[in-house]
């Protein structure tokens, strides 16, 4: 896409908003749930603007960015979905990276509801009382199962830098995943610093384990997969078996879909409940803050549970490398599921930026018009985003 067309787009956008109306929902619409399959609407008789939510297939095809999928959920209903590629499709499954922490974090919650487990205070080493742990001071035995949920274990660990030999890295060599992690030596008290660690993560995926005698795939199937209709899935485990609980989990993005939506619902799906609203609540409130950082396509700023909270765009978020996302907006009632492949990881933009400057925009209040200051705020987002692809393509 040529600088000028790219431009022109951002500007269209603006046009659009400004002279548009959104759409009211004429008449009330039986509650269903997507179980067994999903139903469609138009963004429009959902009170969204279809100009900015094709903006962005436009945005993902001319990026070259390795797109894969880009759906929106409006009140239950689908009325926006893309997929980039014949080769990826609504019945091709994708391994959602560190995404899967979000899916860990939802099981950990319906374990404690189902009572396997009993509160988020219980000691990290409790779970574990066959092992012989190194390093065992104090602080360590101190550590929480909510100190793993929020990464604030402060356990030694470095996975920020993906250009040489970091901790995750190393881990996944050994023979022991769950030994490496406990391991490791104590740098912190527990509680007081963020550190990303998708040994905490799997140490998550061992306390599953042990508390229910199931792997955390099996027990997603029992009390997750089943419930939801989720039937297209995969997980790879460590050399005992037990299903990694930093990544490697793949479903397709329609079943991606059901999870944000199940949080929407607030843990319940149909008539059963999968997990306590309470769990839902807590787990996308701020407990912890990585200072702004930017990685694989978005600013990583306030974490739940294994949640990344965005309090002043009002959505929170699974996200994980090379494009994979799961968006949910309580007050528009929306999720949003991004897939891709990201070679290099070469982000050309935030997806982010992405919910905010097109999904947002095109869920403003029905019936309304658009303030001049909204419009003028999409136009500029645009043109930055745009504008960043052009330099990062150049380069």
């Amino acid at each position: 896409m040529s600088i000028r067309r790219m431009t022109m787009l951002a500007f269209t956008l603006s046009l659009v908003m400004l002279l548009s109306m959104q759409t009211t929902v004429s008449a009330s619409q039986s509650a269903y749930w997507p179980t067994e399959s999903w139903r469609y609407s138009t963004p429009e008789t959902q009170n969204m603007n279809s100009t900015l939510l094709d903006a962005v297939d436009e945005l993902m095809e001319s990026a070259s960015c390795g797109a894969r999928s880009f759906i929106v959920v409006k009140n239950d209903y689908i009325v926006h979905e893309t997929y980039y590629s014949p080769y990826y499709t609504e019945n091709h499954t994708q391994y959602l990276y560190s995404a899967t922490k979000g899916i860990v974090s939802l099981l950990i919650g319906s374990a404690i509801y189902q009572g396997y487990i009993g509160n988020v205070s219980q000691r990290v080493v409790d779970f574990f009382p066959n092992r012989t742990i190194a390093n065992l001071d104090a602080q360590k035995e101190a550590m929480t199962l909510e100190h793993l949920l929020t990464m604030t274990s402060g356990l030694e660990w470095d996975e920020a830098n993906y250009s040489t030999f970091n901790s995750m890295l190393e881990m996944r060599e050994t023979d022991d995943w769950i030994q490496y992690v406990l391991d490791r030596p104590m740098v912190a008290e527990p509680g007081s610093e963020f550190n990303y660690n998708s040994g905490c993560s799997h140490l998550l995926a061992g306390i599953i384990n042990a508390t229910t005698g199931m792997t955390p795939l099996e027990f997603a199937e029992d009390y997750l997969f089943s419930p939801l209709g989720i039937e297209r899935y995969g997980w790879l485990g460590d050399p005992q078996g037990i299903s990694y609980g930093g990544s490697d989990l793949a479903i397709t993005p329609q079943a991606m879909a059901k999870i944000g939506l199940l949080y929407l619902k607030g843990g319940t799906w149909e008539e059963q409940r999968i997990v306590s609203s309470e769990w839902i609540n807590q787990s996308t409130t701020p407990h912890a803050h990585d200072d702004n950082r930017t990685q694989y396509g978005w600013q990583r700023d306030f974490y739940g549970y294994q949640w990344w909270v965005h309090l002043a765009s009002g959505f929170y978020a699974a996200q994980g490398r090379e494009g994979q996302h799961i968006y949910v907006i309580p007050e528009h009632d929306i999720v949003v599921v991004f897939t891709g492949h990201v070679t290099d990881l070469v982000y050309p933009f935030s997806y982010d930026d992405v919910v905010r400057v097109y999904v947002l925009a095109a869920a403003l209040p029905a019936g309304t018009g658009i303030p001049l200051v909204t419009v003028l705020a999409v136009a500029a987002g645009s043109i930055l985003i745009v504008g960043v692809v052009i330099l990062i393509r150049r380069r």
